[in-house]
């Protein structure tokens, strides 16, 4: 264990340590954290799932879904409703008088837990390429406040991480750029990920990555599928982004798409199948746009098949 975790260890053992997960990078990362902190817990850690997927490495922790209503988005227009990050900060805060947020970055849900009396520090957890952007880390002040809501449906940010941050949490040089050198933690080899994790996937297998359903409309996704089945091989899945399950009607239309002759021979990959963990075992060839895991592929000895610009100048 590193000196950083080492002389967090006396600080991390009086709160609760809760951990916002949105993506398969950040459950593995979070869970080989746990698993290494040995003066942290078990009973003293609480998993927040925030995009609707749950995943199976952590058993042994307390975990809650928290899945969004129509009521989180009449909060917009009706005070009295919680939004969505209102409603996962009044969970955690009824959970424990005092707690350590563990976030990826300060979205907008994030940056509503951080504000709660009862946060006595925050972290922050590698979650895919986003983590190794070179973006300034911003100066923490007394009248701190969250990101604007847009009149769109998206937040506009102007930082991603504070400066008041207890520890930057990732898995190789490189991550964190901007961030205290001396606050960086650096994991390594991922063993205890390697120990817990049951592989699905077997060598060969081809893993066709949908990026994120707000970046390519509902009316090219059939296209966008057609696009990646181009490079099929013996036995080929599709991989969805984690924002496909926020709601069932995408899920839904989805599996439409597949059910047709013209996808008969691809498999829908189940959510909580981590592909980064996967390739510690087999090499995968995964077919996709952009993508933050082709960072762990490369590394991992796995392959990655570009199809760039699955929707033209939308997707730029």
């Amino acid at each position: 264990m590193s000196m950083l975790l080492q002389s967090m260890e006396v600080f991390l053992k009086s709160v609760k340590h809760v951990f916002l997960i949105a993506n398969p990078v950040m459950a593995m990362v979070a869970y080989e954290y746990i698993s290494r902190a040995k003066n942290i817990d078990l009973k003293d850690v609480e998993v927040i799932y925030v995009r609707g997927l749950e995943y199976t490495l952590f058993d042994e922790v307390s975990t809650h879904l928290i899945k969004r209503t129509i009521l989180n988005r009449a909060a917009r227009r009706v005070t009295f409703l919680r939004t969505y990050p209102e409603a996962v900060r009044n969970l955690i805060e009824q959970l424990s008088d005092g707690f350590i947020l563990y976030t990826s970055w300060l979205d907008a849900i994030a940056s509503e837990v951080i504000k709660s009396s009862k946060c006595r520090a925050h972290c922050y957890i590698e979650e895919g390429q986003q983590s190794y952007k070179d973006v300034p880390v911003c100066a923490f002040k007394e009248d701190y406040k969250p990101p604007a809501e847009t009149g769109s449906k998206k937040y506009k940010y102007d930082h991603y991480w504070r400066d008041d941050a207890k520890m930057w949490i990732g898995t190789v040089e490189g991550v964190f750029p901007a961030a205290p050198v001396e606050r960086v933690s650096l994991l390594g080899e991922l063993s205890y990920l390697k120990e817990k994790y049951k592989p699905y996937l077997k060598g060969g297998d081809v893993v066709m990555l949908l990026p994120t359903p707000g970046r390519l409309p509902k009316t090219e996704w059939a296209r966008a599928i057609g696009q990646l089945y181009s490079h099929r091989g013996r036995r080929t899945f599709l991989k969805l982004h984690p924002a496909y399950y926020e709601t069932r009607g995408a899920l839904r239309k989805i599996e439409i798409i597949l059910d047709s002759a013209e996808f008969s021979g691809v498999s829908l990959l189940p959510g909580n199948i981590i592909l980064e963990a996967e390739m510690l075992f087999n090499r995968i060839k995964i077919v996709s746009d952009r993508s933050s895991v082709s960072r762990y592929a490369i590394r991992l000895g796995s392959e990655f098949v570009e199809v760039p610009f699955l929707y033209g100048e939308y997707y730029n």
